[in-house]
C-alpha cells in the first residue's frame, strides 16, 4: 500500500530527520488501520526498539498479533520471539514455536532457520529429523 512505502521511505531517511520517523509513524499507523500486515509489523518493530517513540511493548506486541493474523511472517516471527525469550509477555514456548512455524510458511526463511534448529535440539519434539530437513530446504 502506499502508506506502507511511504513510511518504509521515510523511516530509511529518519537519521537525517527525526521527522520522519513520526512521519513513517503516522503512515504506517494509517497503513495498518487498513489491514496492511506490513505496516503493523514495521509500526510494531519501532515500539519493541523504542525507534523514534517511547518503547511499549504491550503496545508492540497488539501490533504484532494483528499483522500476524493478517498473515505478515515478520509479525508472526517477532511476536514468536517475544513469547519464547519472555519480553513483554509470558514466556510461552510452544505458541512461540506455533509463530514461528506461521512465520516459516508465510516464507519467512529466518523462522525456518529457528525451528530448524529448535528441531534438531528440542527433546520434545523427539528429534524429529525429517521436518528440520524440510525446514532447512526452505530456510
Amino acid at each position: 500500500s502506499i502508506y506502507l512505502n511511504l513510511g518504509s521511505c521515510l523511516h530509511v531517511t529518519h537519521r537525517y530527520s527525526p521527522q520522519n520517523l513520526a512521519q513513517a509513524e503516522l503512515l504506517w499507523q494509517k497503513g495498518c488501520d487498513l489491514d496492511e500486515g506490513s505496516a503493523c509489523a514495521l509500526l510494531g518493530t519501532m515500539y519493541h526498539n523504542g525507534d523514534g517513540v517511547t518503547q511499549d511493548l504491550a503496545k508492540a506486541k497488539s501490533l504484532f498479533q494483528k499483522g500476524c493474523d493478517l498473515d505478515d511472517g515478520l509479525a508472526c516471527r517477532v511476536l514468536g520471539t517475544m513469547y519464547h525469550n519472555g519480553n513483554g509477555v509470558t514466556q510461552n514456548l510452544a505458541k512461540a514455536k506455533s509463530l514461528f512455524q506461521k512465520s516459516c510458511d508465510l516464507e519467512d526463511s529466518l523462522a525456518c532457520r529457528v525451528l530448524n534448529t529448535a528441531y534438531h535440539h528440542d527433546h520434545a519434539a523427539n528429534q524429529n529429523l525429517s521436518k528440520a530437513e524440510r525446514l532447512q530446504q526452505k530456510g
